[in-house]
């Protein structure tokens, strides 16, 4: 077992906090804290590397996911005016509206 998912198995208890200074006040929580927070002193200490946060690598799907949006907000008319409604107020972001009116994207088939 990882030494994240061992720490958070040691904080998990019947019910949840929104913050963990409320997990350490808290009358059933508060021994579980203090007892996770030592292992994780400890476990740090000893291998430091495993809690060190990893950068994000861009893959070549993400650029291009990212190039296929910005020809889609230049080239398509229906798009720009549906972004520009959302903006705006006037339109929710998931009604639909866009998948209803355009056929950007669909397959042509030619006879």
């Amino acid at each position: 077992m990882s030494a994240k998912k061992y720490i958070t198995n040691l904080l998990s208890s019947g019910h949840k906090h929104t913050e963990m200074s409320q997990q350490a006040k808290c009358s059933s929580c508060g021994g579980r804290f203090k007892k996770a927070q030592k292992e994780f002193n400890r476990l740090y200490k000893e291998n430091p590397k495993d809690f060190a946060r990893k950068e994000y690598e861009f893959d070549r799907e993400t650029e291009n996911i990212g190039d296929k949006l910005t020809e889609r907000i230049k080239y398509d008319p229906l798009y720009q005016k549906h972004l520009q409604k959302l903006a705006s107020g006037l339109e929710k972001m998931k009604s639909g509206f866009y998948k209803k009116h355009s056929n950007y994207g669909q397959r042509k088939i030619f006879v």
